[in-house]
């Protein structure tokens, strides 16, 4: 009886779609300026919608980074719009393997061409969180990126911290909060 009918009568609704400028309705990202009406307030967040909204963001996040993506720390903590991605629970921020990408094969490639006897190494980028904190000399590498932001962390807990840069930086509320430790 009763539960039947709220069975069939329940609709999902994003209750934060008109206060977060950047949610994803059916016709794309919503811009800031946009004004949200009490139709876009009770529409419905598909899968496909959601597969569409992350597109845009990975193409946005590339595109505010760009190709020399040089600290990517201080875009995200600057740029609004980057903030908020980072922030963003639906989207999925996976930790991705760097070397899927097959950029490593492709430069020891170009490494044995130009020198054959000689072996090389190709390093992992450094975290971006332990650069921002420790500097680049102390700052770790590590073998994986975020599939949306496309930044690299480190997922292991170092030391006595009780998050990894990972986590730090996907939860923190303000980026401008984590302060550089001063070299000894």
């Amino acid at each position: 009886g009763v539960l039947h009918e709220l069975a069939q009568s329940y609709e999902m609704i994003n209750p934060l779609h008109s206060m977060i400028p950047g949610s994803p309705t059916k016709r794309g990202i919503e811009s800031e300026s946009g004004s949200s009406s009490d139709e876009d307030i009770q529409e419905n967040l598909s899968a496909r919608g959601l597969t569409e909204y992350q597109k845009q963001v990975k193409k946005y996040v590339t595109d505010a980074l760009g190709s020399s993506s040089y600290q990517p720390f201080k875009k995200f903590k600057t740029d609004k719009r980057l903030d908020e991605i980072r922030r963003d629970t639906r989207l999925n921020h996976i930790p991705k393997s760097i070397r899927e990408k097959g950029d490593s094969k492709r430069k020891m490639k170009v490494m044995k061409k130009r020198q054959p006897t000689k072996k090389y190494r190709v390093q992992s980028p450094r975290c971006v969180m332990c650069t921002w904190i420790y500097g680049a000399r102390k700052a770790s590498r590590t073998g994986y990126c975020c599939s949306t932001c496309g930044i690299p962390l480190c997922t292991q807990v170092k030391g006595k911290a009780k998050k990894s840069c990972w986590e730090r930086f996907h939860t923190c509320s303000c980026l401008s909060t984590i302060e550089k430790k001063k070299p000894k």
